[in-house]
Order: C-alpha cells, then structure tokens, then sequence
C-alpha cells in the first residue's frame, strides 16, 4: 500500500486493508498476453507453478485464472 499522506495517520483513518492482483505471473511488472501464455503453460505442465498465476486465491491454477486475468486485462 501507498503510505498515508502527510495529513492523515493511522489513528484517524485506521489500517489499510492492501489486496495486491496477484497475475504479473512472469514477474515484469506488468500484466498482459505474456502473463496468459504463462499460466497457460504451467496447466500444461510445461512451467514451474507460481503462486501470482493463482488469480482467484482457491489453490488451484486453471481456466478461470485465466478468464480473470483477461477480465483485468481487458478491463
């Protein structure tokens, strides 16, 4: 999470509740096809796991990772 602005503290607003997107499975920082390619590979066998590719967080990597990440993707 981005820390408070200077105005703001924690006592007056309260924690922030950070949910990361996890889907820059390549790690380059950005998401997109590439990101795709990948979690389509590691169903396939052909990657190592990574977690990043677990988009909707229910331990299983498989199409609906994918159909997430090309919602967030495509907007």
């Amino acid at each position: 999470c981005p820390p408070y602005p200077e105005c703001l503290n924690i006592e007056i607003v309260g924690a922030q509740d950070c949910i990361e997107f996890n889907g820059d499975v390549n790690s380059d920082g950005s998401i997109n096809i590439l990101d795709i390619i990948a979690i389509v590979n590691i169903i396939l066998g052909m990657e190592d796991i990574v977690l990043d590719a677990d988009i909707n967080l229910d331990q299983y990597i498989d199409v609906l990772d994918i159909v997430l990440l090309i919602n967030q993707i495509v907007g």
